[in-house]
Order: C-alpha cells, then structure tokens, then sequence
C-alpha cells in the first residue's frame, strides 16, 4: 500500500508527491489531554520520528509554545527508530507541546498545514491540556 500527500493549491486538489519519508513528528504520550493530575512532580514524555533521519532533538513547551525546552532523549537515536523523551513538569494549568528536530534541521510544524488534505501523516504539534494540582 502507498501514501500520496494530498494537498489543495489554487482551488483545486491534487497529490503533491508519494510519500516516500514519513515527515519528523513527535507525540506526547503522557499525560493525557484533560487529564487533571494530583499534586508532584511528573514526567512527561513520548516519542519522536524522523523517518529515514535521526533525531537531533525535542523540545517541549507548558505554555502553548510561547517557549521551548528541550528535553532528555531516553533511546538510541537513529534512522527509522522512535525516540521516547521525557521533561519533568510542574504544578499548574499546562498546555503541553513537543517539537522534534531532525539531524537535517527538519522540525516539526506549530500548526497544520492548511493546504494538507489526508490524515496520513499528521505531524504539527498538538497541544495536550492537563492540570498538575
């Protein structure tokens, strides 16, 4: 099975290219969106891809992406591998985001591409909102 990216330019769509290389992503897996979380200390982490590149790194930011962390690679960083990371939280409303970076300067995009038609490689930063009480 092939993927094609399917975008819409001057009104009209069409298939910009097969997908070839998966485009550089990362994916908070914890916590989850909504969670409300007791009092502590949390670690917050999840897992980056850069396809055919290498992780450089992942940054992570508890203010929508106003500013930028980077966080701990936890996993051997190469080609066609997923890279858990980790960031330690703190108390208070959170709007969670990670940005992950490719060893080519490829980083992740704040916000979907609006000329993107498919879901097959959804790969802007998401925001994970959760209180640490």
């Amino acid at each position: 099975m092939s993927y094609s990216r399917l975008v819409k330019e001057a009104g009209a769509e069409r298939i910009s290219s097969p997908v070839a290389n998966l485009l550089v992503r990362s994916n908070i897996a914890y916590p989850l969106s909504r969670a409300n979380l007791a009092a502590g200390d949390y670690t917050v982490w999840g897992f980056a891809w850069a396809g055919e590149d290498v992780i450089a790194h992942v940054d992570v930011s508890f203010d929508a992406g106003r500013t930028w962390n980077p966080s701990t690679l936890e996993s051997l960083r190469k080609a066609l591998t997923w890279v858990k990371w980790r960031w330690k939280a703190s108390r208070g409303e959170c709007s969670i985001m990670s940005r992950a970076t490719d060893n080519t300067g490829n980083t992740q995009p704040l916000v979907r591409d609006p000329q993107r038609l498919d879901d097959s490689e959804v790969n802007w930063c998401r925001p994970v909102v959760c209180s640490v009480k």
